[in-house]
């Protein structure tokens, strides 16, 4: 029968892939900055049919970058929370089957 691996082990190992998926296209893929890919695909349409106009027209007046960044926070712990909570009903739904 095999030995169990050490959580710590497992966690260094874990920890140490992570580090490389992170750092390794850091390192290999040299770019001239982060653009998104909302950016590249209006500079291919306006090099491949030159300007445009606007099907529409904003109804509000574009937010400051507090306000983007405030919804940005809210919408992502509202989404950790929802995460959370599911998976605390898993984990106790587990448990209690035991």
């Amino acid at each position: 029968m095999t030995q169990p691996v050490k959580l710590w082990k497992k966690n260094a190992v874990l920890s140490a892939i992570l580090l490389f998926v992170i750092v390794t296209p850091l390192i290999f893929l040299k770019t001239d900055g982060f653009e998104g890919a909302d950016a590249i695909a209006q500079k291919h349409i306006e090099d491949t049919h030159g300007q445009s106009e606007k099907l529409s027209i904003s109804i509000l007046p574009p937010m400051s970058a507090e306000l983007q960044t405030l919804f940005f926070v809210i919408q992502a712990a509202l989404g950790a929370f929802v995460l959370g909570f599911g998976f605390g009903r898993i984990s106790a739904g587990k448990k209690a089957g035991q």
